[in-house]
């Protein structure tokens, strides 16, 4: 009986403790993190897969008044009301970084397009959020001249098509640019 006395009776214990929930938001914490970096780089590629409809649909057009003109448009607004009701712009919206380049030349060594001179060639791009798209692996890459001839009058930028740097040489973006086909 006396060691009855002196033994501990446990008291069973509802809930948890504070430790344990520490744990347990901590782990929780982890997985937002991880699961908010996902969808952001889904958001990203998502956004680049529309860049990209949008240069083909572009591309399209401007084959289009091709064929009408037999020659290409000065700029890209001459495509509309007739090829587009408005044009295509970046998901992002316009300005900086998430303008899409369009340069009219002459000819594939780079001669700019002028009053009286038909456009018979062009070079165009735009920026992608990510990089290692399969879409770099079939651009143009690079200006086709040296020059003055790869001076974007629109936005007063070049088009490097450098896949490591945006078209015009921004830092984490990569630039796919295309010439007619």
């Amino acid at each position: 009986m006396v060691f009855y006395f002196f033994r501990q009776t446990r008291v069973k214990k509802n809930g948890f403790t504070l430790l344990e929930l520490l744990i347990i938001i901590a782990i929780i914490g982890i997985l937002t993190t991880i699961i908010i970096a996902a969808v952001q780089t889904a958001k990203a590629q998502a956004r680049d897969v529309r860049r990209l409809l949008d240069m083909r649909n572009i591309q399209t057009g401007l084959q289009l008044y091709f064929d009408k003109q037999r020659e290409y448009p000065d700029a890209l607004t001459n495509l509309v009301p007739d090829i587009f009701p408005t044009l295509p712009s970046d998901p992002l919206g316009g300005g900086g970084v998430n303008v899409y380049s369009y340069i009219p030349l002459v000819n594939a060594s780079g001669a700019v397009c002028g009053v009286g001179v038909s456009c018979l060639y062009y070079h165009i791009g735009m920026n992608l959020e990510t990089t290692g798209s399969a879409a770099l692996k079939v651009d143009a890459d690079e200006c086709p001249a040296a020059g003055a001839g790869c001076a974007d009058v629109l936005a007063g930028t070049t088009i490097s098509g450098a896949d490591t740097a945006g078209c015009s040489g921004e830092a984490g973006r990569s630039c796919v640019d295309k010439v007619p086909n």
